[in-house]
């Protein structure tokens, strides 16, 4: 899908991604894709944390990346 990211927002389409990585270590070499996205919604804090994190060669506003819960306490 990141390989059409031109076609896609030519066409004025948001690229939303659903984060559910949820484990150590930071997977760094996903940065591209990160930058490559609208919004990126993560399932964990730690998620979220990782995502900010990673996410350093790009300029993202707070409500780019954001956490959902996925679970009830």
């Amino acid at each position: 899908m990141y390989q059409y990211e031109r076609y896609i927002r030519s066409l004025n389409i948001p690229i939303i991604y659903y984060h559910v990585w949820d484990n150590v270590p930071y997977a760094r070499y996903n940065e591209p894709y990160y930058g490559s996205c609208d919004l990126i919604m993560n399932i964990s804090k730690l998620t979220h944390n990782m995502v900010k994190n990673v996410s350093q060669h790009y300029t993202r506003e707070d409500w780019q990346t954001v956490y959902v819960p996925h679970g009830i306490s």
